[in-house]
């Protein structure tokens, strides 16, 4: 009786990438998180397959990140793999997947703290000590947010604060003694003394400041970090992401100190302060510079073939289109 013959490992690999190059024209009906999820079931990824992928990819990039330049075609040389394909998927997906559109909360915040009349995006008043300020939602759990605000000065500090129980996230203000405490800040924020948090200050460092309890550590467990002054004509915004664990402040479009590393399992809220800051407005709809935060070169080293095959335009954050 002849043996079986026994299929080879590589002919498995090959059947299970040309999966891929027959799902091809079902790529137009998912997004990215659904194509990385086929990508990475895959033993292995055909030249057609990954093909399809590139394209899908690339013509996706075009729309929501336009000042990242993919090449149409990859080198004929090289295979686009698992490896290359699946950051760049997982990055498009918390763009194209980004929502995030921040209000002040109207509820809680300082007894002398006013929102403008007109809206919820404006402070009239801070109160004569100085005061502080929630935002109106949490940051969005396994998804990327990102907020953004103009008018800030003298005195003022944005930031995140870690929620330690439902009740428990309040704030003080940095040189505001015990007297003061319960008539600027007010029963809206009971636990005025524990404010889990880490800011960005006015006078250009990243601090935790003279705030109590737990809260993200700053790099190397340093007391602050070096950044630029911000001036009340900056656009001056935090990113949290809540997928690969980190949180940064951004001035004028550009990362400032460094990335902190934070708790992705853990509930973070935005958190605003003011002494003699007379014009804070949030920006609506704010998008993040995902070009200054994001290294879409991970995993092209392969791809490379005299130029980079991808590289960030030059057009200035500034007059970037919406979602770059």
């Amino acid at each position: 009786m002849a043996p079986t013959k026994q299929q080879r490992p590589d002919a498995d690999a090959r059947a299970s990438g040309g999966i891929l190059t027959a799902m091809a024209p079902l790529l137009e009906f998912l997004d990215a998180r659904e194509v990385a999820q086929l990508v990475s079931a895959q033993k292995a990824v055909t030249r057609e397959g990954g093909a399809a992928v590139w394209f899908w990819l690339w013509s996706r990039m075009r729309i929501h990140l336009p000042l990242v330049a993919l090449p149409r075609h990859p080198s004929p040389s090289t295979y686009v793999t698992p490896p290359v394909l699946l950051p760049l998927l997982r990055q498009l997906h918390a763009v194209a997947m980004f929502d995030f559109d921040l209000r002040f909360d109207a509820a809680r915040h300082g007894g002398d703290v006013y929102l403008a009349a007109t809206g919820d995006c404006y402070v009239s008043h801070w109160g004569p000590n100085g005061g502080s300020m929630f935002g109106d939602r949490a940051c969005a759990p396994g998804a990327v947010s990102y907020w953004e605000c103009v008018g800030l000065s003298e005195g003022s500090y944005l930031g995140v604060t870690e929620m330690v129980t439902p009740g428990q996230a309040g704030f003080r203000y940095y040189g505001v003694d015990a007297q003061h405490l319960q008539r600027t800040l007010s029963l809206p924020t009971p636990a005025c003394d524990h404010m889990p948090a880490v800011m960005y200050c006015e006078g250009g460092f990243i601090t935790t400041g003279s705030f109590r309890g737990p809260k993200p550590q700053l790099p190397a467990r340093v007391s602050f970090l070096d950044a630029e002054p911000f001036k009340e004509e900056d656009r001056v915004g935090v990113l949290v992401d809540l997928m690969k664990g980190f949180l940064v402040f951004v001035r004028n479009g550009e990362p400032q100190g460094m990335r902190i590393s934070i708790d992705c399992s853990k509930k973070y809220l935005p958190v605003f302060s003011a002494c003699a800051c007379y014009n804070l407005q949030l920006s609506p709809n704010a998008r993040p510079p995902w070009h200054r935060i994001y290294s879409f070169n991970d995993g092209l080293g392969s791809l490379k073939a005299g130029n980079s095959l991808i590289s960030t335009a030059e057009t200035d954050s500034e007059t970037a289109a919406p979602g770059a």
